[in-house]
């Protein structure tokens, strides 16, 4: 576990029993396929950056791609060398490589079905995980993925940039702090390149919704055409969330809340760089910033939703996906009040 030790002076982070100063955390990049591998590179690896983020550094990386398609293969190349010519990054061989010498790793890639294998690796080397929404191809791998990390003790953290984006802050705010009634969102979602389609980029407006209504999702709907699918949350006090979709373009996310008046609508922008933030703070502290049980009710609702689309629109119980996916039930059982003994 990290400790913060030092009562004068700048704090040190004790990482696998050693003292390392916060801006000289090593961090290993997997996925050199991503839109962000490059961007986090320059926000972490530039001090003279506006949006630089302080706390560590990416050291090394590792392609972590499919590349079944000249358009991936050519921005893994262009990628790969702006990373090492430009920042300095060492390009490993093999992804035990890459994460070898490092204090924490970030999993970015665009192929989800590679995810449960790069994970399960850097969860058993003990370093703190960050994984790039979507999470893996399906439910059953994102639990699987948070039974080893907590058989292993290490720390796991997965998100959306849309988490701590302008426009779901406005929202907040524009409810002064209250949850809203209802949640409106719509976009631009292309099918994801594996698994259902909300394990594509529709994940980040399901993320979206998460962080408005809460992880108490009771079942979900989802009627889909080629060009369009409709997914409608109902939570247990009769709140409802939904999102619109259309499947061709490039994403874009808009999102209202409903509270009895006309509603605020933000466009959400997916700025990486909170996140980036969020994510350094991970890697020193070990504490998630999301919880496994908001981590998990974001996928379950995707993959209720996929199985209603495919069962033509009957409203599916996230709790029995949760199970069916293999959840322990001590995850989401309340916890034990000791004054009750």
């Amino acid at each position: 576990m990290m400790l913060l030790s030092g009562s004068i002076g700048p704090w040190v982070a004790t990482v696998h029993g050693q003292n390392v100063q916060p801006d000289s955390l090593r961090i290993a990049l997997i996925g050199l396929d991503h839109p962000n591998a490059e961007l986090f590179a320059q926000r972490l690896n530039n001090p003279a950056d506006p949006s630089h983020v302080s706390g560590g550094r990416i050291v090394a990386a590792f392609t972590g791609a499919s590349p079944e398609d000249e358009s991936i293969a050519a921005r893994v190349t262009a990628v790969t060398a702006v990373l090492r010519d430009k920042y300095g990054v060492r390009i490993a061989e093999s992804l035990q490589d890459a994460i070898s010498s490092v204090d924490a790793v970030l999993l970015l890639g665009t192929d989800p079905s590679l995810r449960l294998d790069q994970a399960s690796t850097a969860i058993a080397a003990g370093k703190p995980l960050f994984i790039a929404n979507p999470a893996a191809a399906s439910l059953t791998e994102v639990v699987e993925i948070f039974k080893l990390a907590e058989a292993a003790n290490t720390p796991v953290f997965t998100a959306s940039p849309l988490r701590w984006s302008a426009g779901i802050s406005e929202l907040i705010t524009a409810g002064g702090g209250k949850t809203p009634a209802g949640v409106l969102g719509s976009g631009v979602a292309p099918f994801g390149k594996a698994g259902p389609m909300v394990f594509g980029e529709s994940i980040h407006l399901v993320s979206g919704l998460i962080s408005l209504m809460g992880s108490e999702c009771e079942s979900v709907s989802c009627v889909s055409s080629p060009q369009f699918s409709t997914i409608v949350g109902i939570w247990p006090d009769g709140r409802m969330g939904s999102l619109v979709f259309k499947h061709e373009g490039t994403p874009s996310f808009k999102m209202s809340r409903i509270d009895g008046e006309p509603g605020t609508e933000q466009k959400l922008l997916a700025d990486p760089t909170p996140l980036l933030r969020e994510i350094v703070k991970f890697f020193q502290s070990r504490q998630a910033p999301v919880s496994r049980n908001e981590a998990l009710s974001i996928y379950a609702v995707a993959e209720a939703a996929n199985k209603s689309r495919g069962n033509k629109g009957t409203a599916i119980n996230v709790q029995e996906v949760l199970k069916t996916s293999g959840a322990p039930d001590a995850w989401f059982s309340p916890p034990v009040d000791p004054s009750s003994d």
